[in-house]
C-alpha cells in the first residue's frame, strides 16, 4: 500500500520511505508506522501519526486519536466503528476532535 501525504514545509523535496514490519507487532494492536521519526517510525514532514493493525475476527480495539482529525483506511474485511459498518477498501475522514 502506498500513502501520499503533502508536507507541511514549503519548498521541500518529496521523499520516499519504505518499512518492513514484523506481522506479530501489529496483530490486534496499533503499530506506529509514521510520526516524527520516533520509536523507529518513518519520519514525514507533517503533523500526523500513522498506525497499522491486523485485527482478528470479532476483535475489539479501542483508541483515542492523538491529533485533531483522524483518517481511517480499511484494506480488507469488515469493520464496525461506532454504529457504522465498513466493508473492504473503504476510506473516510473521521470527525474532528475539538
Amino acid at each position: 500500500m502506498q500513502l501520499w501525504i503533502t508536507t507541511n514545509i514549503k519548498q521541500t523535496q518529496p521523499e520516499y520511505a519504505q518499512v518492513s514490519l514484523n506481522p506479530e507487532e501489529k496483530i490486534n494492536k496499533l503499530q506506529l508506522l509514521s510520526s516524527s521519526g520516533s520509536d523507529c517510525s518513518i519520519s514525514i514532514k507533517q503533523d500526523t501519526d500513522i498506525y497499522v493493525s491486523l485485527l482478528d475476527t470479532n476483535k475489539e480495539l479501542n483508541t483515542q486519536p492523538s491529533k485533531n482529525q483522524s483518517w481511517l483506511q480499511l484494506i480488507t474485511g469488515t469493520l464496525k466503528v461506532d454504529d457504522f459498518i465498513w466493508s473492504k477498501a473503504n476510506t473516510t475522514k473521521l470527525a474532528s476532535r475539538d
